[in-house]
């Protein structure tokens, strides 16, 4: 029998368990969109801790909720205030349109109510009305989407939200969510989801703490983490002891990710009895050792092709300490300033910051990885 574990990014597990907290927030801002109440979120969090997959848990419960849900993976090439108005308003027509085809369909079997065959003339007539694409810059995007949202209810979710913010990027989506769209269309729900250096771009563009609600998301408790790995291996025959699942959850920080690599692993290596306590200490570094070779040293080794990067991250990991570490720290022990590329770091993810000037690596797993694979320089 093959594994029931995701162990993939962005992969839907078998089972979701948890995040009450936010998924009690997002029904109620649907709720809000209802009565013409829009609202804009932050969804942060570090990389693996669950995002997109939360994401596209909201998804289906805003569909269930007759929101028409649109999800959109951003990237640095949409890095300018016309590129991410041209990416954000043609991924949303384009749900529309798929929309509009699937009520035909409906109306063509005769299973659509006659007051939604008459809103399908109406969406049909704005859609054609509406601008391509190509023509949507910074000035015409909010009118033009404002539009295309008019009576409708749409929840908008963009992931990686960080990589696009530079160039004036974070003040205009601030601006449109804030001050300008509500004017033109206001029964929507957008949800900007990225790394926790998502926050602080956002800030900068003021007056972001009051245009959007934040969602922090952090790691699984060991109920939570014990759920997950019995309830994914039900009707199998391995099983998870309870002392078991709290040694996971302190291992995987309670990362989703992790939680679904380490449940992976561990249920190729038993396949037909119980995951005791005994049997993941026995393993543990096994199933570690594979984390590494799979994971961690291709995030490494990216780095090593970009010059110092990976040198500034190591040196991260060997001077790590509660307080965080400076780039002066840093500088004493590499040829070059780290600046820039602690900046970078920060953006990918890497490191984040604890405190003016001071920054560790979040992930613990991959710090003690990058500690024991390389030896500190003296």
């Amino acid at each position: 029998m093959p594994s029931p574990f995701t162990p993939y990014l962005g992969t839907a597990p078998k089972a979701f368990v948890g995040r009450e907290k936010e998924i009690s927030a997002f029904k109620a801002f649907l709720k809000d969109a209802k009565d013409n109440k829009p609202s804009s979120i932050l969804l942060i969090g570090q990389r693996g801790i669950g995002k997109t997959v939360l994401l596209k848990y909201f998804s289906g419960i805003a569909r269930q909720s007759n929101f028409c849900p649109v999800y959109l993976a951003l990237d640095e090439s949409s890095a300018t205030p016309p590129t991410v108005a041209r990416r954000i308003f043609g991924r949303i027509k384009a749900v529309l349109e798929d929309e509009v085809i699937t009520l035909k369909a409906k109306r063509f079997l005769k299973r659509i109510e006659p007051k939604l065959s008459v809103k399908l003339q109406d969406m049909e007539l704005q859609i054609a009305s509406s601008l391509r694409s190509e023509e949507i810059n910074e000035n015409n995007f909010v009118i033009s989407l404002g539009r295309l949202l008019s009576n409708r209810q749409v929840c908008i979710f963009t992931d990686e939200t960080q990589s696009v913010l530079g160039n004036g990027v974070a003040r205009f989506m601030v601006n449109t969510l804030y001050s300008e769209l509500p004017e033109y269309a206001s029964n929507w729900v957008f949800v900007l989801a990225g790394i926790p250096v998502l926050e602080e771009k956002i800030l900068k563009a003021t007056p972001a703490d009051r245009a959007f609600q934040k969602m922090e998301l952090s790691g699984l408790n060991t109920h939570e983490v014990t759920t997950i790995l019995q309830s994914t291996v039900k009707g199998t025959n391995v099983r998870f002891q309870k002392e078991a699942c709290e040694l996971i959850t302190q291992d995987t920080q309670g990362m989703p990710y992790y939680i679904q690599f380490f449940g992976d692993k561990l249920f190729d290596l038993i396949r037909t009895a119980a995951v005791t306590k005994d049997f993941y200490i026995k393993n543990r570094n096994s199933v570690l050792k594979e984390l590494g070779e799979k994971v961690f040293a291709a995030r490494i080794k990216d780095l090593e092709k970009r010059g110092l990067y990976a040198d500034v991250l190591l040196q991260f990991a060997f001077l790590d300490c509660q307080e965080g570490v400076s780039a002066n720290e840093i500088s004493t022990k590499i040829s070059s300033y780290p600046g820039p590329y602690i900046k970078e770091l920060e953006a990918k993810g890497m490191i984040v910051r604890i405190a003016r000037g001071k920054y560790r690596i979040t992930d613990e797993l991959f710090k003690n990885w990058l500690c024991k694979k390389y030896k500190p320089r003296h």
